[in-house]
């Protein structure tokens, strides 16, 4: 890689493993669900994290 450049800059190749990021749009029907949801993966993600670490580090829809 180059300085300042990027790794995978270059044309694609046959047999290139890509990474792919997918923006989906949503609105919040159940606030109080999705929080709840976030934390649980959180947990699942950090094992040793709990209850209480999980809703200190999941607060918002950022998180």
């Amino acid at each position: 890689m180059d300085e300042g450049g990027a790794v995978g800059d270059g044309p694609p190749a046959d047999g290139m493993r890509l990474s792919v990021r997918i923006r989906h749009d949503f609105t919040v029907g159940a606030a109080d669900r999705l929080l709840a949801a976030a934390r649980r993966t959180h947990r699942r993600l950090n094992p040793d994290a709990s209850a209480d670490d999980a809703a200190t580090m999941v607060t918002s829809g950022r998180d």
